[in-house]
């Protein structure tokens, strides 16, 4: 019968608890592991000096943005910013000071951002912008205004520096985001080479077609 199979009335409730244990434990662990997982696969992607996306998760929302943008038939901007004089923080400061300026840069950054938009650095005192939804004009007024907040904060800092940009506004297809990054990087040297501290935006559309808007602070 029922009673003799378990001797004990509380047998089966038991038997229940311990198991209800066994499976909650199982679901804390795993949400555990799972939390593990989403802290080191976002450090992974993330710049560990300034907070900011790295290269190569930046180059992965380009490429998803580019899908993006071909789907719906919507224009996208991509900068590439560089630190002008950098060098002159670290000599003069020691490479702490040089850190903390970068840091600053990539707060002030974000904080003249939509929060659908991303900055990364890719490396030493460079760092690129992707502005979503994106046309010519918009860019022009963002990008002055983030290169004009991060011009105050280092002149109220007594910083050495300027701020050379460059940046592609994508209507139409690209063939790569390493073509885009590419050319932004391109913009941004030239901008270096003609006196630095300046803006340099080219609009690409599906046949190529370039115009260019320069303008220097």
């Amino acid at each position: 019968s029922t009673g003799h199979a378990y001797g004990r009335g509380w047998i089966p409730y038991w038997n229940s608890g311990v198991r209800f244990l066994v499976f909650a434990a199982l679901a804390v662990t795993e949400s555990g592991l799972r939390r593990l997982w989403l802290s080191e696969h976002a450090l992974a992607r993330t710049d560990h000096l300034t907070g900011a996306q790295n290269g190569r998760a930046f180059y992965d929302l380009v490429e998803l943005e580019m899908s993006r943008a071909l789907r719906y038939e919507r224009p996208f901007t991509l900068a590439y910013l560089d630190v002008d004089d950098f060098k002159a923080v670290n000599d003069a400061g020691g490479h702490n000071e040089g850190d903390r300026l970068l840091r600053r840069i990539a707060t002030t950054i974000r904080s003249n951002i939509r929060s659908m938009d991303a900055i990364a650095r890719l490396g030493g005192d460079e760092f690129a912008i992707l502005l979503p939804e994106t046309g010519p004009g918009a860019a022009a007024v963002a990008l002055k205004q983030i290169q004009h907040r991060l011009l105050e904060m280092t002149r109220s800092e007594a910083q050495p520096v300027g701020f050379s940009i460059g940046a592609v506004v994508c209507v139409g297809p690209p063939e790569s985001a390493d073509r885009l990054i590419g050319i932004a990087d391109r913009l941004m040297y030239e901008v270096k080479r003609g006196g630095k501290n300046g803006l340099r935006i080219e609009v690409l559309d599906e046949n190529f077609s370039i115009e260019a808007i320069l303008q220097r602070s």
